[in-house]
């Protein structure tokens, strides 16, 4: 009997420094478990934060590339009724005309040409648009946020050569002494200052873009 008892006393668990030892194994595994899972999931989400980046980027390139290619001579009055020059471009803004404004089953009454205009407005590229060509004095154009997180955006009108800081088809601009009656740019270049990728260049293409000497 008293050996019985003897052997199953020996048999009764773990001592208090195994059970203490396994915990802290435990701990590091859960620790290093965590740390790994944390880093994939860290990873995963700004991999998909540079996805819809450059999603939202590309529709935006689209979207500018398709609005240039439609640029159209088609002078419009503001507000007050004053004539507005079909395409005026500074360093930082540019507002045109644009062919493709489409009107289903013609149940608006408007032309299918629509006015643009592209801008920075703190930090987000914006496309403005105007529900008629010819303002009225109500008339509120409804702006679309193109792209955000833009730091910087400049604008250059490609003639010949040579990089304009502005265009006016309405007032041209003076070259030496050779003054200059401007239709369209063949292209406008395009800079954007990302603080995430850092500078994005695009060349847009107009499409019938000339000039003409006076």
């Amino acid at each position: 009997m008293s050996e019985r008892f003897q052997l199953l006393n020996t048999r009764h668990g773990f001592t208090l420094l195994e059970v203490m030892l396994a915990l802290f194994i435990f701990a590091i595994m859960s620790v290093m478990t965590t740390t790994v899972m944390y880093s994939v999931f860290n990873a995963r989400d700004r991999t998909n934060q540079q996805m819809e980046r450059l999603e939202h980027l590309q529709l935006a390139v689209l979207l500018l590339q398709r609005d240039f290619k439609q640029v159209v001579l088609r002078p419009t009055l503001d507000v007050a009724g004053d004539p507005q020059a079909s395409f005026d471009g500074t360093a930082t803004t540019v507002r045109f005309t644009r062919m493709g404004y489409t009107n289903p089953g013609q149940r608006e009454l408007r032309s299918q040409v629509q006015k643009v205009e592209y801008l920075l407005q703190g930090d987000k590229l914006i496309r403005r648009t105007w529900p008629h060509l010819d303002s009225a004095p109500k008339t509120t154009p409804a702006d679309r946020v193109i792209l955000n997180s833009v730091s910087k955006l400049t604008l250059q009108y490609v003639t010949g050569k040579s990089l304009k800081s502005f265009w006016n088809s309405r007032t041209g601009f003076t070259t030496g002494s050779v003054r200059v009656a401007t239709r369209l740019p063949s292209a406008v270049k395009l800079s954007l200052s990302l603080p995430d990728w850092g500078a994005f260049t695009l060349w847009l293409n107009i499409k019938g873009g000339h000039e003409q000497k006076a």
